[in-house]
C-alpha cells in the first residue's frame, strides 16, 4: 500500500484529503508544519507529497528545495496552495515540483493527478 504525506496546516482540508485517500486504499501521514513533514520523510517510506505553500514554520518552496536539492529525493510533490501566480508555478517547476493545485480545488480532480503519479511509481 502506497503512502502519501499531507503537509497542510488547515484541517479541513487535511481531513478531507485523508478521507479520500484512505477510501481509495492509501496510507496517510499528516504534517501540519514543516518540521512534522521533515519528520514524516525521515521516519517512513512516502510514495507521493501533497504540499501546501504556507504553513506555520514556514514556507513549503523551502521544503520542495531541501527535498530535492538536499535530501535528492525524487518523490513526486504536487503543491497545492491559494496564492500561486504564473511566475511561482514557474519556479516551483524548476524547483521539482510534479504538478500544482490551486485552492479551492476540485477534489476529483486531485485525485485523478494524485492516482497518475502513484501509477507511475508502481510501474517503476
Amino acid at each position: 500500500m502506497q503512502t502519501i504525506l499531507i503537509v497542510e496546516d488547515y484541517p479541513a482540508v487535511y481531513y478531507t484529503l485523508e478521507f479520500m485517500l484512505k477510501r481509495d486504499g492509501y496510507n496517510v501521514v499528516i504534517a501540519d508544519t514543516l518540521a512534522k513533514a521533515q519528520t514524516a520523510i525521515q521516519n517512513n517510506t512516502i510514495d507521493l507529497i501533497l504540499l501546501d505553500l504556507n504553513l506555520p514554520d514556514g514556507r513549503g518552496n523551502d521544503f520542495l528545495y531541501h527535498v530535492r536539492q538536499e535530501l535528492k529525493l525524487e518523490t513526486p510533490i504536487i503543491v497545492t496552495s491559494a496564492t500561486l501566480q504564473s511566475d511561482t508555478v514557474h519556479s516551483l517547476l524548476e524547483a521539482g515540483a510534479n504538478g500544482y493545485f490551486v485552492k479551492p480545488f476540485d477534489i476529483n480532480d486531485l485525485m485523478q493527478l494524485v492516482n497518475h503519479w502513484t501509477s507511475i511509481n508502481v510501474a517503476d
